[in-house]
């Protein structure tokens, strides 16, 4: 596609998706204002100030947003992987839920996930965005990126997509408005650096004034290929394959053809999109950058608020529905009668006594007094100049009293239409209930009040798992070469694994082969963190054991260790090992604990044996494949060369690595062994101290007997 046609596909899209979300970002601008605290119409909030009425703005959603968003951000998700096939496995599940997590950590994702729920609450929609950075200045590594959008009003996506987290979108814009100065420092080589009056009106809404809009414009390009299923089951395209056979077929079969004639089997054909994404960037008038994307899937995680499909009269439309939408009237009602009982205050008569002028003449000390000072009795005239010889009516008490209790009622009941339209119960609410209610009753009022904003929680989770495929689909591109990079285990402990060749764990001493490969894995949410859940379990389960394990039918010499146990499970820390330890001696890690350990660490050599060999057979089948391309006669001595080489560093890699597995599991049977012979001696220790502890503990006692037999006898005489 040429530049042309391309920028104006880009301004057709971008005019289309501008036209498709202006309602939704209408309701989305008056959420936001109830938000803010801003809840006034313009043009009433001018008329009543112009003549000096009040405009109260009283906070009542905040509290609400912040009980859902909070929940989220206690109850983290966390990505979990599942093989699911095409070379997959439960270490390659492992390891790329291990990245994943690593990923997270260091691009503080979490803020990031929050936040994007938080705008769904508060505006109806919300976004978060996977990238990829150098891993430093001075590096050519990169790592992938999950990074927040700050304004979700600069995010335009594709109005036709049906899926509920958008991942079957098929272009987006990324909007960056900036000053013409900016631009031009950013992009020194851009072609057009004059926006004159022809170019802002080539690209209306792209250039205004000092400013510019600078898009990203994502898209997924599809080309037809053919997948083909070799006779060995593999699955591969057909262009993909070494040495470019041709697809041959007569009335029974379809098979491959090499170029030198050989024919192999294919079980299948079938044509198929396969899809990539490219990023371009623009300014509406010009390309500035053409960027290739590595995954499949366009790197933007979209969270909606309720969805919604809604005949208004001229066709159904799509609503996006945000948490504080249906809120907005009664929140509007509650400033409203706020506003009235400010003023009504404001309007109680500051001069409660009314006379007739003159009559508190000789007595203004005493009337100034009477509101702050208790007067025993007041005294006015009778008689005043302006009325002759008429007595007067004594001064009244004027009596005013504004509806306050009325306007408070209906206040109440406006609180209660707020919390009907958001679902949730007001925290305050909840304390002030706490002396008519049991602890069960308010769990339930809490339970009932997140389960009923659920479908938000639900369609975040949906934007995690998709997120999760984000990532998942870009690390093989990402991490394939051999370095070190940073993984956060399900447990929440960090570590560094070295990666795409085999080598030797720091941590357990064991070799280890964390290859990133392209296996197929599943993605699922789970709630979390998870660690801290299995934790809180464990404990719980302890707290039980304990109450009833007098109860149990536990052999007196096993409780020691059960009791130990039991401590070690509630995750005391150093003190609690230490106690464990004293409890029972034999859960020490300084011995015994060192044979289970080394027996663990024999077998896991045993199994990296085997992996070694599984290893070495996918090496020589690999090799096979290349010499099969070498017998077409489709490479020439160079390869050949390089293939010899491969072979033999191949084979002494193998036969190093057998060799340091061999050499580690000897040294393991000798640490072994001598573990067994300092458990042995321990052992024979504690029994020789406790037979001392016991004599010497007769001993006293006899010695005890007889002290205590002697002054008994010296008593005995006195007494008598």
């Amino acid at each position: 596609m040429s530049n042309d046609a391309l920028l104006k596909e880009i301004r057709e899209r971008y005019d289309y998706l501008i036209q498709c979300w202006r309602e939704i970002r209408e309701e989305a601008r008056r959420d936001m204002k109830f938000v803010s605290g801003d809840p006034w119409d313009p043009k009433e909030r001018r008329a009543r100030e112009s003549v000096g009425r009040a405009c109260l703005s009283l906070d009542e959603l905040s509290q609400y947003l912040n009980q859902a968003t909070n929940n989220v951000r206690i109850a983290k998700r966390s990505i979990k992987v599942t093989p699911e096939g095409n070379g997959s496995n439960d270490d390659t599940a492992e390891l790329t839920a291990n990245l994943i997590r690593g990923i997270e950590y260091k691009s503080k994702a979490q803020s990031a996930y929050s936040y994007a729920f938080q705008c769904s609450l508060e505006r109806s929609y919300g976004y978060v965005r996977v990238g990829k950075r150098y891993e430093s200045e001075h590096s050519f590594n990169q790592e992938v990126t999950i990074r927040r959008i700050p304004n979700p009003d600069s995010v335009l996506i594709d109005w036709d997509c049906k899926e509920a987290d958008c991942s079957d979108m098929r272009y987006a814009f990324i909007i960056d408005t900036m000053t013409r100065k900016v631009f031009l420092n950013k992009w020194p080589d851009a072609t057009v650096r004059d926006f004159s009056g022809d170019i802002i009106e080539a690209a209306p809404g792209w250039i205004e004034d000092d400013r510019v809009n600078v898009a990203e414009y994502w898209k997924v390009e599809t080309k037809k290929r053919k997948l083909v299923k070799l006779s060995t089951g593999e699955d591969v395209f057909l262009d993909a394959i070494p040495g470019k056979p041709k697809l041959v077929k007569d009335a029974t079969a379809q098979a491959l053809q090499w170029p030198n004639g050989n024919l192999e089997e294919i079980l299948a054909v079938r044509e198929v999109d396969d899809p990539s994404v490219i990023q371009y960037v623009t300014n509406g008038v010009e390309i500035l950058e053409t960027n290739p994307w590595d995954g499949k899937y366009i790197p933007i995680g979209v969270m909606f608020g309720k969805e919604m499909y809604v005949d208004d009269g001229v066709g159904t439309k799509r609503q996006l529905v945000s948490l504080v939408r249906l809120a907005r009237d009664p929140v509007m009602l509650y400033n409203y009668v706020r506003t009235s009982q400010f003023e009504l205050v404001g309007q109680t008569p500051r001069t409660p006594y009314i006379g007739y002028e003159g009559q508190f003449e000789g007595h203004e000390g005493e009337w100034e007094m009477v509101n702050r000072v208790p007067i025993p009795y007041l005294q006015a005239r009778a008689l005043t100049d302006a009325t002759g010889g008429q007595v007067l009516p004594l001064p009244q008490r004027q009596t005013y009293e504004p509806a306050i209790q009325a306007l408070e009622m209906l206040s109440e009941s406006t609180k209660r239409a707020i919390q009907n339209a958001l679902g949730m119960h007001s925290s305050n609410s909840v304390k002030a209930d706490v002396a008519g209610k049991s602890g069960k009753a308010m769990q339930e009022q809490v339970r009932q009040s997140d389960a009923s904003n659920f479908h938000f929680v639900d369609n975040f989770d949906r934007m995690l798992t998709h997120i999760g495929r984000i990532v998942e689909d870009l690390i093989p591109s990402v991490y394939d070469s051999i370095r070190d990079v940073g993984v956060v285990r399900d447990d929440e402990t960090q570590a560094s694994v070295h990666l795409n060749e085999p080598s030797m764990d720091k941590a357990t001493g064991q070799l280890a082969n964390h290859q990133i490969g392209d296996g197929d894995h599943g993605i699922t949410i789970s709630t979390g963190p998870a660690y801290d859940s299995e934790r809180e379990r464990a404990s719980e389960f302890v707290d039980n054991m304990v109450q009833n394990i007098q109860n149990l039918p536990i052999p007196p010499a096993q409780m020691a260790q059960i009791i130990s146990i039991l401590v070690k499970m509630k995750n005391l820390g150093p003190l609690g090992d230490k106690l464990a330890q004293i409890i029972d001696p034999t859960q020490s890690d300084d011995a015994a604990q060192q044979l289970p350990k080394a027996m663990q660490a024999l077998q896991h050599n045993q199994q990296q044996l085997q992996m070694l060999d599984a290893y070495s057979k996918q090496l020589e089948a690999k090799l096979s494949e290349v010499q099969r391309t070498l017998d077409s006669k489709m490479m020439d001595n160079q390869t050949k060369e390089r293939i010899a080489a491969l072979q033999a560093e191949t084979q002494l890699m193998i036969a190093n690595t057998k060799l340091v597995s061999v050499e580690t599991i000897e040294g393991l049977k000798a640490d072994l062994a001598r573990n067994e012979m300092h458990i042995r001696t321990m052992i024979e220790g504690m029994k020789m101290d406790h037979a001392a502890d016991t004599q010497a503990a007769d001993q006293a006692h006899q010695i005890g007997m007889a002290d205590m037999q002697a002054q008994q006898a010296q008593e005995q005489p006195t007494n008598a």
